[in-house]
């Protein structure tokens, strides 16, 4: 029998390329595997499966906004993972699919109230396309660009031209809802999107109602966008309390911050009380912002002929 004399350095060469071979086989699994879960399997990162969500990790707001974070939420037992874009006071924003997001209402009071508004101001280019309504969903338009404040922060080189046409759509909005009758109760620019085309929609009409009609609810408008009045819990909301807004969110728009931001809630409202607001003297809109919070203008109808004396066309 004839034995077959190999070269030391030929052996160790042969098994470093037998063990290449083979951690690069056990690599590609490896990789495959991850590629299909999305994750890397090691017991320093589990799956997501096995991994519950932070509450730090949820965008409180009560808007839709652009912030993607993917969690599981328990949809009427449904656990398959969604792409949350917003937690709010009354509801959740997640992703439908590509175009669209789902609003998922935590009471179907909320719900009714919004899905009525939707019905009975139609379809307005200042409004989100609503596609679907379900017994406790609205499927509707996602807007990529996410709300105005976080568009406003993120991009601070937005043109003054542009900044400009946002007031005349934001007062474009509130018309459309006072020629129905409705106040929208909760104004600032969280509540305001922006669409591919950088152009304004109006949203969340889950605490607005008619204003001809006493609610049952506590007024929620954020202090710096809310109207000097005796009572600051008052259940009556009406086309004052709208307008006042406006002037905050015209002002937060052209200058990059709310009325006041060094004062706590308390303290702004002691401002507006005694009748105390910033100045607006070089402001574009300061005669309309002051306007609005000394309560000059009495219809957005006016305050939409003021702002095209200033030659801005929505």
């Amino acid at each position: 029998m004839m034995l077959w004399k190999v070269p030391v350095d030929l052996l160790a060469w042969l098994i470093n390329t037998v063990s290449w071979l083979y951690s690069k086989q056990t690599n590609t699994i490896s990789i495959k595997q991850d590629t299909e879960t999305g994750h890397k399997v090691s017991d320093e990162n589990p799956p997501a499966d096995q991994v519950k969500p932070r509450m730090d990790d949820l965008q409180t707001s009560t808007s839709t906004t652009c912030i993607l974070k993917t969690i599981k939420i328990p949809p009427d037992g449904d656990m398959n993972p969604r792409t949350i874009l917003g937690v709010g006071t009354s509801s959740v924003v997640s992703r439908a699919d590509e175009n669209t997001v789902e609003k998922r209402f935590k009471s179907s009071e909320d719900l009714l109230n919004e899905r009525t508004i939707y019905q009975i101001l139609g379809s307005h280019p200042r409004l989100l396309s609503i596609y679907h309504i379900e017994d406790d969903c609205i499927i509707m338009d996602w807007m990529k660009n996410g709300d105005l404040a976080r568009f406003i922060e993120s991009q601070p080189e937005v043109t003054k031209r542009r900044k400009h046409l946002w007031v005349a759509q934001i007062a474009e909005s509130f018309n459309l809802l006072h020629t129905h009758e409705i106040s929208h109760c909760d104004s600032k620019l969280e509540n305001f999107l922006i669409d591919d085309h950088y152009d304004i929609k109006i949203c969340d009409f889950a605490s607005s109602h008619n204003y001809k009609a006493p609610s049952n609810d506590l007024a929620i408008q954020p202090m710096r966008y809310r109207r000097a009045v005796d009572d600051f819990n008052e259940l009556l909301f009406n086309p004052a309390d709208d307008i006042f807004a406006f002037g905050s969110i015209c002002y937060e728009i052209i200058t990059g911050e709310a009325p006041y931001p060094q004062l706590d809630d308390e303290g702004v409202k002691l401002q507006f009380i005694r009748g105390e607001f910033p100045a607006t003297e070089g402001l574009s809109f300061g005669p309309i912002i002051r306007g609005c919070w000394n309560g000059k203008f009495m219809s957005f109808e006016a305050i939409l002929s003021a702002i095209e004396r200033e030659g801005i066309q929505r």
